[in-house]
């Protein structure tokens, strides 16, 4: 019983406050911090995300044709 009201008394300490919940004890470590956007691709960082859309629906499109191409000169060369 004396020994659960000494427990209780202690304090207890509070953890150290970081972004990912754990700090490394090694000082040359240094937090880590945002992605820089000089680091990034330009087409990410300078366009809007429709824009990025609009040139992916154009890259499938292309795809779909270079595909259909590929197709038809399969069976023309089998028939």
């Amino acid at each position: 019983m004396e020994n659960e009201q000494e427990r209780s008394k202690q304090t207890i300490k509070p953890l150290a406050s970081s972004s990912g919940g754990r700090v490394s004890g090694k000082n040359w470590k240094h937090a880590r911090s945002a992605t820089r956007r000089s680091h990034m691709p330009r087409g990410v960082k300078a366009k809007s995300f429709a824009d990025r859309m609009e040139q992916t629906v154009k890259e499938k499109s292309v795809q779909k044709l270079v595909q259909e191409m590929k197709q038809e000169k399969d069976a023309a060369e089998t028939a």
